[in-house]
């Protein structure tokens, strides 16, 4: 009999039977809140339950509305991203990170008959799934939306936009409920189910497993986590995935755990891109981050809290920094500076094309009154020749390509797995210290120089003026929602919070298209754009 030895876990398997470690999936993984689903869900030859997850999210509006969603700059041209092509684009590289990962630590699966592969290994598409759900919650106008609506909601349950994605999933999407014809609620239970997702489906959004409180003041701090009233379906899925009755440790699913990471690297590059084109930021202006010690030290911060987990640690003045910290965070600053430096040698001409440059004009010191005319002359060409490189950078799309192409395969290269032999499904993914240093100093680059810019800010605010107006109107005058809504506000026996809720989630629904119009017929007025100077 022949066995193959798993290099990985020391386990020796059989190809003619199942590997003698825990799968990673197993029954308990597909239960649903609604046990039958008229009309009936037809399981086709090589179609898994995961898929039948992942055709419902792909052909749902909620996921359809994401192509009207900022993801970094509003919708003004037709090159940036939006929420919809970032979600493709964290599906492609979470299904990479996933392949590999399968391919180095659950490869003897590959021995194990069909019907049993699937559980030994990590099904792309759940991974595919969680990717391209982790945005659906994202109100209008993205972060600044998300604080206008936490903030009218923080006495009623709050808002944040992990949490509206499981509500979306598991409440608001029109597929199935716990009655057929189909009902809301009913004496005092809420009966929808959402797109009544597999278990496993829906911990694999859940990347936040903290319950949100109720009566919490509007200046408070958001809270990452679910709704208090999915309370319940959060304990359910958490026993069913780790199969330990009353388990109430936080979840977070190796699926989970791909997306978030993937996520961060389809920010970190991808926005940097957007950036670039929009012009907000070139090569020159990294080379300048040297003198903006201000800055620089913002970045080298937040990159240290985040790759050492010590978001504990709070700085009141930047400037001032304890000494104890002095030495990590100088250490840091130079680490960043040195990678994003070495990102733009990498699309800037090399000094001798700058000489080069200067031969073909054929210029000599002798053509000059003076030798240090020259030089001014000189220093002058080189200035123009660098100026003209980082425009070219900016707008060739071969240099940008390139860059992120090379920084995206550098990034999931230095993902792996820790296997938990006991909870296969909370293995812990792991991104290697280089790697993560490099893609928290890209995502704070772009945070605080480009997303903290007096343009994009004041752009921002208007954003977050706009839904929070929005939400009000509604609530001193609820016959402005459209009727189906009304009649999910006036259901009986719901509370005020479910009222609240009801408008909160018909905000958060709207594309920032939608949201505009929607407040210009209220309020008119120029909402501007992000490319006027202010």
């Amino acid at each position: 009999m022949r066995l193959s030895h798993n290099l990985n876990t020391g386990i020796l398997i059989n190809p003619n039977k199942p590997m003698t470690q825990k799968p990673l999936y197993t029954k308990d993984d597909e239960w649903r809140e609604s046990a039958t689903e008229p009309p009936k869900t037809v399981l086709t030859p090589g179609r898994t339950v995961w898929r039948i997850d992942y055709a419902r999210l792909v052909h749902s509006p909620s996921f359809r509305r994401l192509q009207g969603k900022t993801q970094l700059f509003p919708g003004e041209s037709d090159f940036f991203r939006n929420r919809l092509t970032h979600s493709i684009e964290v599906c492609q590289i979470a299904k990479g990170i996933a392949m590999q990962l399968n391919e180095v630590h659950f490869h003897d699966a590959d021995n194990l008959p069909a019907d049993d592969r699937e559980k030994y290994k990590i099904s792309t598409d759940l991974v595919e799934f969680a990717a391209l759900a982790h945005d659906l919650g994202h109100p209008p106008f993205g972060h600044n939306g998300e604080a206008a609506l936490d903030e009218c909601m923080a006495p009623h349950g709050g808002f944040e936009g992990n949490a509206q994605t499981f509500h979306i999933l598991a409440r608001l999407e029109r597929k199935r409920a716990t009655s057929w014809p189909p009902l809301e609620f009913g004496s005092s239970s809420d009966l929808r189910r959402g797109l009544n997702l597999t278990c496993r489906a829906l911990a694999a959004v859940l990347k936040y497993d903290k319950k949100i409180p109720r009566g919490r003041k509007e200046k408070d701090p958001l809270v990452k986590g679910y709704y208090e009233d999915e309370e319940t379906l959060v304990q359910q899925i958490r026993e069913k995935v780790t199969g330990i009755k009353g388990f109430s440790e936080p979840l977070k699913t190796i699926e989970c755990q791909i997306m978030d990471i993937a996520d961060d690297i389809a920010y970190s590059t991808y926005d940097f891109e957007d950036a670039m084109k929009a012009g907000f930021t070139s090569p020159l202006d990294i080379f300048r981050l040297r003198r903006d010690s201000t800055l620089l030290r913002r970045i080298a911060i937040k990159v240290w809290q985040n790759v050492n987990n010590r978001k504990d640690v709070i700085f009141k003045d930047e400037e001032k920094i304890p000494d104890e910290y002095i030495g990590p965070i100088t250490d840091t600053e130079n680490y960043v500076l040195g990678f994003l430096e070495e990102i733009c040698l990498g699309l800037v001409p090399k000094p001798d094309r700058i000489t080069k440059a200067l031969e073909d004009d054929d210029v000599k010191p002798t053509d000059f009154p003076q030798y240090d005319d020259f030089l001014n002359y000189r220093d002058a060409t080189v200035l123009s020749f660098a100026y003209q490189q980082a425009k070219l950078v900016q707008e060739d799309g071969y240099y940008r390509t390139r860059m992120t192409s090379d920084l995206v395969g550098e990034f999931v290269q230095g993902v792996s797995l820790d296997v938990n032999p006991e909870i296969p499904a909370l293995s812990k993914v792991i991104v290697n210290d280089k790697v993560r240093k490099k893609i928290e100093s890209l995502k704070r680059y772009t945070f605080e120089s480009h997303i903290e810019t007096t343009r994009l800010k004041s752009f921002e605010s208007r954003g977050k003026e706009i839904v929070r107006t929005v939400f009000k109107s509604l609530e001193q005058n609820p016959s402005l929602l459209p009727s189906d809504w009304r009649t999910r506000y006036n259901a009986k026996e719901r509370d005020n919070d479910h009222r609240m809720r009801c408008i909160s989630d018909f905000v958060a629904g709207m594309t920032d298209r939608y949201a505009l119009e929607f407040f210009q017929r209220q309020k008119g007025g120029d909402p501007g754009t992000i490319f006027r100077q202010p």
